[in-house]
């Protein structure tokens, strides 16, 4: 993530309308960010902080798809 270590990807999805997958990259359990990996590669691009509200999210384990 642009030259950062990332602690480890919790909460795998798959987009079902598009097929992107999306993870939840985080550092010890803080700072965590929603993230865009490529199926291909690996890589991972940031799509941004995880918050409620104003208040950043802390070390969420899970993550789903609504349709």
């Amino acid at each position: 993530m642009g030259g950062q270590t990332v602690g480890d990807i919790d909460g795998l999805t798959i987009d079902p309308y598009d097929g992107e997958m999306y993870g939840i990259a985080n550092n010890g359990g803080g700072n965590d960010r929603l993230v865009r990996i490529n199926k291909s590669t690996g890589a991972i691009t940031d799509v941004g902080q995880l918050l409620d509200g104003a208040t950043a999210v802390e070390d969420m384990e899970g993550l789903g798809n609504y349709n």
